[in-house]
């Protein structure tokens, strides 16, 4: 995703957390299933929402940061396939590092935890800007092929 591309639109919601909590500001955008994402600052954190559900937390810890800890893979083979791709999660599937139960325990885990951290934040403004969410996984979600050994 395209840093910033969004933001070229005003927002929608704005605030401080002193004067709506992001926790309301989040359940206000539950009941308008809204699809978009609220930016912290100065955190620099973000919430996407796809029809008032989270979607997905950036700014907070990495996919392969959570299966490391809770033990789902270990360091090294998580640095063969590269921790910082996009499409980590695809290529532990296909690499049979991890299983789909394993990924979504996982994802489970990292939302919890990177939401517990966003609300416990202090002296955070927000503001939420619309935006195309991401597109829903279908047949046409394209997985590449394992590397194999020349």
């Amino acid at each position: 995703m395209t840093k910033g591309l969004f933001l070229r639109t005003e927002p929608l919601l704005t605030g401080h957390q002193d004067e709506l909590s992001i926790q309301s500001a989040l359940l206000r955008l539950a009941g308008e299933k809204a699809a978009g994402v609220l930016v912290l600052s100065p955190s620099g954190a973000r919430i996407h929402l796809r029809a008032g559900l989270m979607e997905a937390l950036e700014g907070v810890e990495s996919l392969g940061e959570t299966l490391v800890r809770l033990g789902m893979v270990n360091p090294s083979a998580l640095a063969r396939i590269n921790p910082h791709s996009p499409d980590l999660h695809r290529r532990l599937l296909l690499e049979g590092l991890l299983s789909a139960e394993g990924l979504v325990e996982a994802l489970r885990q990292q939302i919890r935890q990177g939401l517990g951290y966003l609300l416990r934040l202090q002296n955070q403004r927000y503001a939420f800007y619309r935006h195309p969410p991401f597109p829903p996984p279908g047949p046409y979600t394209h997985l590449p092929a394992p590397a194999t050994p020349q």
